[in-house]
């Protein structure tokens, strides 16, 4: 598949100076990722700019698009069956919102999906978590989101975390968004990322990330991530007293 779309994306972003990230899942880019999908955190207050730079990039809303977004949500359905049956039986309502489009929670945040050939951008104005007791995403502390945007760097022609910013947004995306589970890649990158911030020295500025998204089991999450034990991290978080 042609690598145009996203190489699109980011000049124009970039030419319009906004303060975004790639979030994840973003080594292969700017070729199209295997699974369609683009994570993308922009500062709040430059939502609607950035929202009006995907669209000189030829990626369209799915309130504007209905048949050809409805294309690209069966296409990725046929690629990942489970995952999009999984889905439709436990959340129906996730999937309404993916082919309405724009949706809001409380705390003000708001994420978009727009689609190009086949590429779904997933754009966030907040980092925000799915709250175990419903289905509504709680946004983090507002410094956390400084920090990653004041940490961030160019890779490839576009911005990422830095290693920091990555690990402390994969472990809760996946403890809360993806139900405690770890997919083989996750585990791998954040196996890569710990390797990294050992060496680097930087594992205080994790511990202290940690803390302020698990509150006073931030010290627990800390150790299962050094330790490897990814898998066990929800389901210690529920029989921590304190959290």
């Amino acid at each position: 598949m042609t690598r145009e779309p996203l190489e699109r994306l980011f000049h124009s972003l970039n030419d319009d100076r906004l303060s975004y990230v790639v979030a994840r899942k973003y080594e292969t880019l700017p070729a199209v990722p295997a699974d369609g999908d683009v994570d993308i955190y922009v500062a709040a207050e430059e939502f609607e700019t950035l929202l009006d730079s995907c669209e000189r990039a030829e990626f369209e809303n799915s309130a504007a698009s209905t048949a050809s977004d409805s294309l690209a949500l069966l296409d990725r359905a046929v690629r990942r069956p489970v995952t999009a049956t999984t889905m439709l039986l436990q959340s129906p309502q996730t999937v309404f919102r993916l082919v309405r489009g724009d949706t809001m929670h409380r705390q003000n945040y708001r994420n978009r999906k727009l689609f190009c050939d086949g590429i779904m951008l997933d754009i966030s104005n907040h980092l925000a978590y799915t709250s175990p007791m419903d289905e509504t995403r709680i946004r983090v502390d507002p410094s956390i989101e400084q920090r990653m945007l004041d940490r961030r760097r160019r890779h490839n022609g576009f911005y990422v975390p830095a290693p920091v910013d990555e690990l402390a947004h994969i472990v809760p995306h996946c403890v809360f968004d993806k139900q405690g589970d770890f997919s083989d890649y996750y585990v791998d990158r954040c196996d890569s990322l710990v390797q990294q911030l050992m060496s680097d020295g930087n594992s205080s500025e994790l511990r202290q990330l940690f803390s302020d998204l698990f509150y006073e089991a931030g010290d627990l999450v800390y150790d299962l991530v050094l330790s490897g034990e990814y898998s066990v991290i929800r389901s210690r978080l529920r029989s921590f007293d304190e959290y």
